[in-house]
């Protein structure tokens, strides 16, 4: 069993639930990392080796809560990822074969992507910081994923952010971006309760 297979049953058992675009006031969320931080700073504290892992991972996050958008290109991520050496310290992998849960849509034509923030050599259980992308085109490989993420635009068919996804620490709060909108869910103070309330 791989390591991002035991995410995605951690994620599945933590949260009980599965994302169902249905529900009524889905995409009507507000992101809780809301911050006029500019991005070079962001991006710096995303760099800063010297700072805590927590607040690094936090920077990127607030990057792509404030200012990636759902259906960017390539070119458009790089504004905002402007320094990636951060993603030399984190892992980045395309989801070809699932075995679990994620919190983005499914239309068959896209790929799904995992970035674990800074993993530590032993996790402390379910202390992952993780980052679900979908985009266009089927069957694209890890290194796609990275050089996507690192603004290359003469990737084949030129793709796109479809969604993407914010996975908190110890599955208490998800934040799903579509072009829709956001949706929030998040649970109780019980860090494997599967209580969720909806927002």
């Amino acid at each position: 069993m791989t390591r991002l297979t035991l995410i995605f049953l951690t994620c599945f058992f933590l949260t009980g639930f599965a994302f169902g675009d249905g529900e009524s006031n889905y995409w009507d969320g507000c992101t809780s990392l809301k911050s006029s931080i500019p991005i070079s700073t962001l991006n710096a504290l995303a760099n800063d080796a010297s700072t805590n892992r927590t607040v690094r991972a936090k920077a990127i996050f607030t990057l792509f809560a404030n200012y990636v958008k759902a259906g960017c290109s390539a070119e458009d991520i790089k504004r905002v990822l402007t320094d990636t050496r951060w993603l030399k310290k984190s892992h980045v992998e395309a989801i070809q074969n699932l075995d679990g849960w994620i919190p983005l849509g499914f239309t068959g034509h896209e790929t799904w992507v995992c970035i674990e923030l800074f993993p530590l050599k032993w996790d402390p259980p379910y202390d992952q910081w993780l980052i679900y992308f979908s985009m266009t085109g089927r069957g694209r490989s890890d290194q796609e994923a990275w050089a996507f993420l690192r603004g290359d635009t003469t990737l084949a068919d030129s793709p796109k952010m479809i969604e993407f996804a914010l996975c908190f620490p110890y599955g208490k709060r998800f934040e799903r971006f579509s072009t829709r909108g956001i949706h929030i869910c998040h649970a109780g103070d019980d860090s494997v309760s599967h209580d969720l309330r909806w927002q």
